[in-house]
């Protein structure tokens, strides 16, 4: 491969790059609840655990599945559907 069609796929590369890092996208994870206190619902996802609100009225249980969203991948912003 030339010296220019090289630097072309380094570009590529970079740009795919930052396209990920930069992704502010809306997520959405499938979490465990682990403990209930007074500050939250603890919840295990991927393998860490975070204490996260309730979004509703509903009540949940240590051992429920739920879905937890994480607006614009800030995580400062998650909650528990």
């Amino acid at each position: 491969m030339d010296e220019e069609k090289q630097a072309m796929v380094e570009i590529v590369k970079a740009i795919e790059y930052l396209i990920k890092k930069n992704d502010t996208g809306t997520k959405i994870y499938t979490g465990l609840i682990e403990s209930i206190d007074s500050s939250g619902y603890k919840v295990v996802m991927n393998g860490k655990s975070y204490i996260l609100p309730l979004y509703g009225d509903k009540t949940l249980t240590v051992g429920a599945t739920v879905k937890i969203c994480i607006p614009q991948n800030n995580m400062n912003l998650a909650f528990i559907m």
